[in-house]
């Protein structure tokens, strides 16, 4: 995760007015802003352990594929299995490895920034800067987030036509086996 030695601002944090925003406010908005994020990085770690768990699910789905293209009757026809599950196995790392490949991810300020900016700024300000920076970080954060979701959407995809092309083998095995009892 990425730390920043400052506190990141999009635009000019408005001057607060006294008698508008009280320190309870500001401590309930921080605290709401800090949750949120703590709530998406969260998200973000399992959908990590999800992109891991699918990849190697994958590879015993490979190891079963390849084990039952011995019933195919001819080589050609397993030799062309083999090609097309073998794109999809290059297909779903791909897709994993871009899942996992996401690292801009903007974690929180680092407690001694913050504790040097507040001793250096009008606690106020910095907090309203603190909420705005949050939830800046929160929207850039939620797209990469999103990123990431997409890549395991393909991911299960991919697992579902690996499956399906190990049923396969076992229809054409089938129907090979029937059609040759007829002759």
């Amino acid at each position: 995760m990425e730390t920043s030695d400052t506190i990141r601002t999009v635009e000019p944090v408005p001057t607060p007015r006294e008698e508008k925003i009280d320190e309870e406010t500001i401590k309930v908005l921080v605290d709401l802003a800090i949750r949120r994020h703590d709530q998406l990085e969260k998200a973000y770690d399992t959908l990590n352990t999800r992109v891991g768990v699918i990849f190697g699910f994958s590879g015993f789905i490979a190891a079963a594929f390849f084990k039952s293209t011995e019933l195919l009757p001819d080589k050609w026809i397993q030799i062309f299995a083999c090609i097309v599950f073998a794109s999809t196995v290059v297909a779903l790392a791909w897709q994993c490895r871009q899942a996992f490949g996401v690292a801009e991810v903007r974690g929180l300020p680092p407690p001694d920034v913050l504790a040097r900016d507040f001793a250096y700024g009008a606690p106020l300000d910095l907090r309203l800067q603190l909420i705005r920076t949050l939830t800046t970080d929160f929207d850039e954060n939620l797209s990469i987030y999103t990123r990431k979701a997409n890549r395991l959407q393909a991911a299960i995809r991919l697992m579902f036509v690996q499956t399906a092309l190990i049923l396969a083998v076992f229809v054409v095995a089938a129907g090979a086996k029937f059609v040759s009892g007829w002759s």
